[in-house]
């Protein structure tokens, strides 16, 4: 029998080189190696709710597709009142592209 073609893993190939684990995260994600978010204990909180609404809404650039990588460079919410924004609204979110915001505009 054939392994998985990712290195280290042991499992039988399922369909085009990959065992069902690696399959499946290549078929969701786009990426076999890619492991869900949901697996960062974090759900639940402002920010992962905001990431899953800008993921939906608006154009985000690949390092925030894993909520990770969001939450480490937005960092918490400063306070109630902000909320984030793109600082320019031709180009995705990203990190370099983002600013808590309040209505006074700071």
């Amino acid at each position: 029998m054939n392994t998985c073609n990712i290195d280290g893993c042991e499992g039988i190939v399922k369909s085009k080189g990959l065992c069902g684990k690696h399959y499946i995260r290549k078929q969701r994600y786009g990426n076999p190696l890619y492991i869900p978010d949901r697996m960062h204990g974090m759900t639940g909180i402002y920010e992962y709710d905001l990431w899953h609404y800008i993921k939906k809404t608006y154009p985000v650039c690949d390092r925030w597709l894993v909520f990770k990588n969001f939450h480490s460079d937005i960092g918490e919410k400063p306070a109630y009142e902000y909320w984030l924004t793109r600082i320019d609204d031709s180009k995705p979110f990203g990190p370099d592209n983002f600013k808590w915001r309040t209505k006074k505009g700071k």
